[in-house]
């Protein structure tokens, strides 16, 4: 006897004898979903495609292209060869929008995020994901990001590749880590519904920090594993420390409107703001910032830059804008 069974309206037949194939398909399905901007994730397509096909398909690919001016063309064509779901947007909605987005159009009840500008390491990528899932049953699993050798990334964006070298954790470490980062982890369908990313973050930047606090106060376990990707989509130099202003923009939103004093303990750079806006330092920084700025710009974009220095830059910059633009503390619910 022969039964017919439909996954993204593909027809899989299962004889009597492969009663325990029904099951593997079904314990497998997944939806990865992968907001796109102006980068060509051809490669990332195919190399997903290939390992999904391993699973007789059943998952889903999804692909949403935040309304970008390149590579559109490219990136349908790859989706639809290889039989993934493309969806175009019209003008660009933001970070935090889109991946509520992409969840809403996903089928399935685990969710696999993953940045458009990734590039897979090893072939059996998913399969850790779902071994992972498996053994454990976490709500959350991240895989953590790698960057290329230095000598294969330019001058031109030697701070993105020294900060996220040497400030980011490691994909390998083993260490308990509070820094939940977005461009690669897998949540269940469920849970997701449940918390969603923050569309009141429209710029760049620390939406994922929200979102892990979310999970935190939710009393989500985030379980961290060695299945990285790699972080292809290096900003150069001008453009990292304009994103980076624009999420310490971010960031000055979040203080003033969502995180509880506990939250910003776990936040670095805010925890050292309020020890400086304490002992009243902090129009001392704020004014080391706006006389210093390009002396430390021109280090930033050497060759070897000073992460020190990077680290007094930010906290500059976050002093300038709390004390340029002040506001009274307002606590969104979550």
């Amino acid at each position: 006897m022969i039964f017919s069974y439909y996954i993204n309206n593909n027809p899989i037949k299962i004889g009597f004898r492969d009663k325990f194939k029904l099951i593997y398909i079904f314990v497998f399905m997944i939806s990865i979903l992968i907001p796109v901007y102006n980068y060509n994730c051809s490669e990332l397509i195919r190399e997903l495609s290939a390992q999904r096909d391993q699973y007789d398909s059943a998952s889903e690919i999804i692909l949403m292209d935040d309304g970008s001016s390149i590579f559109k063309n490219k990136n349908e064509m790859a989706a639809r060869k290889h039989g993934c779901e493309y969806i175009e947007l019209p003008e660009n909605i933001g970070r935090s929008a889109i991946r509520n987005k992409l969840a809403a159009q996903a089928h399935y009840d685990w969710l696999i995020f993953l940045d458009c500008d990734s590039r897979i390491p090893e072939k059996d990528f998913l399969k850790k994901y779902l071994d992972e899932r498996d053994q454990n049953r976490d709500d959350v699993i991240c895989g953590g990001r790698i960057f290329e050798k230095k000598e294969l990334v330019g001058t031109h964006c030697s701070l993105h590749w020294h900060c996220g070298v040497y400030r980011e954790p490691s994909a390998s470490s083993t260490q308990k880590r509070k820094q939940f980062l977005s461009n690669n982890f897998m949540i269940s369908r469920e849970l997701f519904r449940k918390v969603k990313f923050e569309e009141q973050l429209k710029e760049y930047g620390h939406e994922d920090t929200l979102f892990g606090i979310q999970l935190r106060r939710r009393g989500v376990d985030i379980r961290y594993i060695n299945n990285p990707v790699f972080h292809e989509g290096l900003d150069d130099n001008n453009s990292f420390l304009l994103k980076y202003k624009k999420s310490l923009s971010n960031l000055k939103l979040l203080k003033e409107n969502y995180l509880l004093p506990e939250d910003e303990r776990e936040i670095k750079i805010l925890h050292l703001y309020n020890r400086i806006s304490s002992l009243k330092l902090d129009g001392v920084f704020a004014f080391l910032y706006k006389e210093y700025a390009r002396l430390a710009e021109r280090q930033l974009k050497s060759k070897k830059p000073n992460l020190i220095l990077f680290d007094l830059y930010k906290l500059g910059f976050l002093c300038y804008i709390m004390l340029s633009d002040p506001q009274q503390p307002r606590r969104n619910s979550l």
